[in-house]
C-alpha cells in the first residue's frame, strides 16, 4: 500500500501532539499538572491517530500513486470532525 507507512507515522505524531496539547490545556484550567496522565493521554492519542490515519488505506487501497477516493476526501474528514464537534457540544 503506497503511503501506508507515512500515514501511520504522521497519524501517530499528529494524534500525540493534539492529545498532549488538549490534555495540557485541561490540566492548566484545573490548576494541576500530572505528567503520568499527560503521557498516558498522549500515548492514546498516538495510537488512535495512527489508526485513524491508516483506515482510508485499508478500506480503499490505492490502485495508482495519485489515487484519491471517497475515504481520502476532504469531505469525509470534515464530516467526521463536524460530527465529533456536535457530540462534544451536546455533552
Amino acid at each position: 500500500m503506497p503511503n501506508f507507512k507515512e500515514h501511520l507515522k504522521l497519524g501517530a505524531v499528529v494524534g500525540l501532539g493534539i492529545k498532549i496539547f488538549i490534555t495540557g490545556l485541561q490540566q492548566k484550567e484545573q490548576g494541576f499538572f500530572d505528567l503520568r496522565k499527560l503521557l498516558h493521554e498522549g500515548l492514546k492519542g498516538a495510537v488512535l491517530g495512527a489508526i485513524g490515519a491508516i483506515i482510508p488505506d485499508i478500506l480503499e487501497p490505492a490502485s495508482q500513486p495519485h489515487h484519491r477516493g471517497i475515504f481520502h476526501s476532504f469531505f469525509v474528514c470534515q464530516s467526521l470532525l463536524m460530527q465529533d464537534l456536535k457530540l462534544r457540544i451536546q455533552n
